[in-house]
């Protein structure tokens, strides 16, 4: 060991030290990003913006059922797909939307994901509440222990 030590310089000692630093630093950001108290999703909401203002906000019901949700645009009209608990844009006309980027962006699902109209300026979003979960639900949430 002493001979691996001896080969290197004091250029290579403090390249492998900030290496090490920098690996240690990255480690432990990712494992204080996440939450030491346990979260649990709530209700999720459909959000629908238009021009930095919320248009509607509708609480998403997950149902097998399809709804269509219309959403009055300064161009037309742009509807709305609801099911499963999944959002998504239908195709809309090329006046209201030329390019259709919006509408090939597909389901949305999850808190925080996102479809984007720009020529119509219109954001739809799914968010959720949070809250600090119960005993009870950590215990429903575990699948196995191990001792």
């Amino acid at each position: 060991m002493r001979d691996v030590l001896s080969l290197l310089t004091k250029g290579d000692k403090i390249l492998f030290t900030l290496l090490l630093i920098i690996s240690f630093s990255c480690i432990g950001a990712t494992v204080m990003g996440k939450s030491l108290v346990p979260m649990v999703q709530g209700e999720k909401y459909l959000v629908v913006e238009i021009n930095g203002r919320i248009a509607k906000e509708i609480a998403f019901p997950i149902t097998n059922e399809v709804q269509i949700i219309e959403v009055p645009l300064d161009t037309g009209i742009a509807y709305l797909e609801v099911k499963d608990g999944r959002a998504r844009i239908l195709p809309m006309d090329d006046d209201v939307c030329p390019l259709k980027v919006c509408s090939r962006r597909g389901w949305i699902q999850g808190p925080g994901e996102v479809i984007v109209c720009v020529p119509n300026k219109m954001v739809v979003y799914i968010k959720a509440e949070r809250r600090f979960s119960t005993r009870e639900e950590d215990n429903a949430n575990v699948d196995a222990v191990a001792f």
